[in-house]
């Protein structure tokens, strides 16, 4: 479940502790590892995280996937069309 702070404004924020926010052509995801930004225009969400802040520790494709699949989720409960950028079948 996604809950935002003030009059359906700011950060999607997940129950499980993770925030997804809304930038320029892009989003931003944050957790305990840090901030990352993924690039999303026109539906369209590439899976190339850009580090923003924190530990500067590289993410392992598994964990790249499954802040996708996050981001997603939290884009699509907020009424969002969203196709992984290279991903089949979607």
């Amino acid at each position: 479940m996604f809950k935002k702070r003030f009059l359906g404004l700011g950060k999607l924020r997940s129950d499980e502790g993770w925030t997804v926010s809304y930038g320029h052509k892009s989003v931003r995801y944050k957790n305990d590892r840090g901030t990352f930004e993924f690039a999303f225009e026109d539906e369209i969400l590439v899976p190339k995280p850009h580090h923003v802040k924190g530990p500067s520790s590289p993410l392992d494709p598994t964990e790249i996937w499954q802040i996708v699949d996050r981001i997603k989720r939290a884009l699509q409960a907020d009424g969002q069309v969203v196709r992984i950028y290279g991903a089949e079948n979607e």
